[in-house]
């Protein structure tokens, strides 16, 4: 088959599969937004990429994905760039992954206009996204936008060939916007195994961030309008009668801007904020760290699939969450015994838990082999490609 992927973020584990089914033979055309800013996979090509494998760059004007009265527009624009590939690459099949409506909506209707399938890879559930966090900024307007994409992320959904969600969480609204049983399938993200390694704590990158010798409680990706960071302004000062810790965030967005003024203007010494790292140096990123934390506050925990703590599994470390009980954090942290939750607010419980967990080394070395356990388990990307391909086959265009 002719297979055109499409990854708005340029994620890794998205290349992952795309570089896996042109493996199996098949024809592929990974794209990729080239100027966004976000915590984004290695997107180079390869030496031991299969030739079947193309890698297509998507160039479009940069914009401030968080100025979310002009990003529809840009979002449209980028549309129309990625519907010209698709017309002039005319695949078998489209799979979308990660991409905001308004471009999402162009890309269906060019599809539809050279009778392409189209399969709707859902990460995020945007609308409810954009009725939270920009309801909860604009009262009036937000609740208006927020039925506005509602009414388009269904009807996007409901026409699409297939929806492969990310989350089992998410069938149930797949089933409230009539997508019928048969066309909605879920395939849980992964991280690369060969991308991710446990490496010592005591690396290049932790001497070179003044972090060797020290207990780090370490965030790593983007900090969004969706995050509260404020949680990690008050764990830090939790922490800070222990000398030898530090709280280190890795990460972009208006939440990481937020923490570097809190940081300079509240003289807080054991709380450092770094930009996001190139993605060849992940792994020696999360080495530093003794334990990784991940946060999803009430509402984003309904909408958004935490692909970090994929990751975080194959560093090799523990990983504490402050996420609500029941969501897929908690499930899979319980499920791999690979660290510990906490409710999203409650900073005293999270410091005690970071606590216990840097003073505890039997138990953080025990969490991180249940979680490379765990992750050695599901992420076997044959398997899960074959899932993939299981689905596009169904809907592909019959070959001329």
């Amino acid at each position: 088959m002719r297979i055109l992927v499409h990854d708005y973020g340029g994620y890794a584990f998205p290349l992952d599969l795309s570089r896996q089914l042109a493996r199996t033979g098949h024809r592929v055309h990974h794209l990729f937004f080239r100027d966004l800013s976000t915590a984004r996979g290695n997107i180079a090509p390869r030496s031991a990429d299969p030739p079947t494998l193309r890698l297509l760059e998507v160039r479009a004007h940069p914009y401030d994905k968080y100025r979310f009265w002009t990003k529809p527009f840009h979002d449209r624009a980028y549309g129309r760039r990625v519907g010209d590939i698709i017309r002039r690459v005319r695949p078998d099949v489209v799979l979308s992954a990660d991409t905001p409506l308004d471009a999402q909506a162009v890309l269906s209707r060019a599809c539809k206009s050279c009778a392409v399938p189209f399969v709707y890879w859902l990460q995020d559930i945007i609308s409810i996204g954009i009725h939270t966090v920009v309801g909860a900024r604009a009262p009036v307007l937000g609740p208006m936008l927020g039925r506005w994409y509602r009414h388009l992320e269904q009807r996007l959904l409901r026409t699409s060939a297939s929806v492969i969600a990310a989350t089992p969480d998410f069938l149930p609204f797949l089933a409230k916007c009539g997508v019928p049983m048969e066309r909605s399938h879920c395939v849980e993200n992964w991280c690369p195994l060969a991308d991710v390694a446990p490496l010592p704590a005591d690396n290049a990158w932790a001497r070179q961030n003044g972090l060797a010798g020290k207990q780090c409680v370490l965030y790593s990706g983007t900090l969004g309008l969706k995050h509260n960071p404020r949680i990690l302004v008050d764990l830090s000062l939790a922490l800070a009668h222990r000398r030898d810790a530090v709280v280190v965030i890795v990460a972009e967005g208006p939440g990481a801007v937020w923490l570097a003024n809190e940081v300079e203007q509240r003289q807080i010494r054991n709380l450092m904020v770094l930009p996001l790292q190139p993605y060849e140096n992940l792994s020696e990123v999360l080495a530093s760290a003794s334990v990784l934390l991940a946060i999803s506050g009430p509402e984003a925990s309904r909408f958004c699939f935490p692909s970090k703590v994929m990751t975080y599994l194959c560093a090799g470390r523990p990983v504490l969450a402050a996420a609500p009980v029941g969501s897929y954090i908690c499930r899979v942290l319980k499920e791999s015994g690979a660290g510990l939750t906490v409710e999203p607010d409650d900073v005293l419980e999270l410091a005690r838990h970071a606590g216990y967990l840097l003073d505890d080394r039997r138990a953080r070395e025990d969490m991180a082999e249940n979680g490379l356990a765990y992750a050695r388990m599901r992420f076997d990307i044959e398997a899960i490609a074959s899932r993939f391909l299981a689905i596009l086959v169904r809907h592909a265009r019959p070959a001329p």
